[in-house]
């Protein structure tokens, strides 16, 4: 992609994907997402330079790739982009509007482009879970992205406040916390994400440093009061 052009305009690789891989790649993501910044010119210059496909976005040769019809909506772009012989690509870039402000983006090693800063990956991923806790299909992934964070340290804390700002994460946070303590819906979730087994511990690690974060104690790693998974 052309960094240069993402750089100057704000654009930060974000996501599931950037965060699986700064976290050792623990479970599957696809899909490519980039954030653009409310207030800048980062939207505008965008939808300028990309007209029916991302392939102006692209520095590689255009014949090295597959790219699906661009379509543009208020809130950002959405496209594909596949290599030759390849599988689409789901490729998403969007407007950030419920912060005013974000972190300078970041490198991180193996990425060559411009990311979302570790803070707020969290962010981002509180306003997920708020928004999509209780829907079947989701599985919690985005408590168990939280977790994994966690695990490596984040202030916590400290994003809910940011977050609480525009609505509430932390009641549906705790929510969530307590729908995965169930061993029959975290072993189904941790499944059906693609979760590598070696990355249980530090899954479960990480869900217990929230609790304690938020004073709900260790988690019971026996505990079940459902004999099927409830979303079956």
């Amino acid at each position: 992609m052309d960094q240069e052009f993402l750089s100057e305009n704000n654009i930060l690789f974000a996501g599931g994907t950037l965060l699986t891989m700064t976290m050792e790649e623990y479970r599957l993501s696809d899909d490519i997402d980039f954030l653009v910044q409310v207030k800048t010119q980062g939207l505008r210059n965008l939808r300028a330079r990309v007209t029916d496909t991302f392939a102006p976005i692209f520095r590689a040769p255009h014949d090295q790739f597959e790219f699906g019809p661009a379509r543009k909506t208020q809130y950002g772009i959405r496209g594909s982009v596949a290599p030759i012989g390849c599988a689409p690509i789901k490729l998403e870039i969007f407007l950030e509007e419920r912060v005013s402000e974000l972190y300078p983006g970041e490198y991180f090693e193996g990425i060559p482009v411009l990311a979302l800063s570790r803070k707020d990956m969290v962010l981002q991923k509180l306003f997920a879970n708020s928004d999509r806790y209780s829907d079947p299909y989701i599985h919690h992934r985005d408590l168990y992205d939280l977790s994994a964070m966690a695990y490596q340290g984040i202030d916590l804390l400290t994003e809910i406040s940011r977050a609480e700002e525009v609505y509430s994460v932390r009641l549906e946070l705790e929510r969530a916390l307590c729908a995965v303590e169930d061993t029959h819906v975290r072993n189904q979730d941790l499944a059906l994400l693609e979760i590598e087994p070696q990355a249980y511990p530090r899954i479960i690690a990480g869900i217990n440093k929230l609790r304690a974060t938020l004073g709900m104690g260790v988690m019971n790693p026996d505990f079940t009061d459902k004999p099927e998974y409830p979303y079956e």
